[in-house]
């Protein structure tokens, strides 16, 4: 799946593709984004926006 993810500071979204998975962790403090290589964490107080495209 693809994943756009706006931040509350950034006017353009970072793109994602080939997520495996879209999670929350630490008790729903940091949105995971899961990719083939790796696994990002985003603070959920920083993230504005996420659309998910399967």
């Amino acid at each position: 799946m693809k994943i756009e993810l706006w931040l509350k500071d950034c006017a353009n979204p970072r793109v994602y593709e080939d997520v495996i998975n879209l999670f929350q962790e630490g008790e729903g403090s940091l949105i995971c984004i899961d990719t083939k290589d790796k696994i990002l964490k985003y603070p959920i107080g920083n993230v504005f926006r996420i659309v998910e495209y399967k």
